[in-house]
């Protein structure tokens, strides 16, 4: 039997919500929002803690988790804000400039010097990360 028909797809997202950036002292296996520490403020929880792809932090951090089954199976799946969707990679225009603040800082200065639109759709066209399963499932779907 094929290793990749004993893989469950949840499994790839199980370990994305176990552990992501460990917190000192981190144990294998030890539910950390259970761990009976209190804390005085949710500061402290926070810094405290192992982040995860379920932690909220604000929605200030972005997680890319590759699923990898094979070279021409390959999942990626957009974290924030302990919420998650399947990234494609005409997302990079669809969803990303959603989620940056362009007001903030120099943000709208780099899209507007770095990411003209050739640049842009020349880069998306050039990524490698597909799901051949899915894309004949939208094909055969759209007949």
């Amino acid at each position: 039997m094929n290793i990749l028909n004993k893989i469950l797809p949840e499994a790839f997202h199980n370990l994305s919500q176990k552990c992501m950036i460990p917190r000192v002292g981190y144990e294998d296996g030890v539910n950390e929002a259970l761990r009976g520490i209190n804390y005085r403020n949710s500061t402290d929880r926070m810094r405290n803690s192992t982040i995860t792809c379920r932690s909220r932090l604000g929605g200030n951090v972005l997680i890319f988790s590759f699923h990898v089954i094979k070279k021409d199976i390959v999942k990626c799946y957009l974290w924030r804000n302990a919420q998650f969707i399947r990234f494609f990679n005409s997302d990079i225009v669809n969803i990303l400039p959603f989620i940056f603040n362009k007001e903030f800082g120099n943000n709208q200065k780099f899209m507007d010097h770095n990411l003209n639109r050739d640049t842009l759709y020349s880069y998306i066209h050039s990524l490698t990360f597909g799901d051949k399963i899915f894309n004949g499932w939208c094909n055969n779907r759209s007949k």
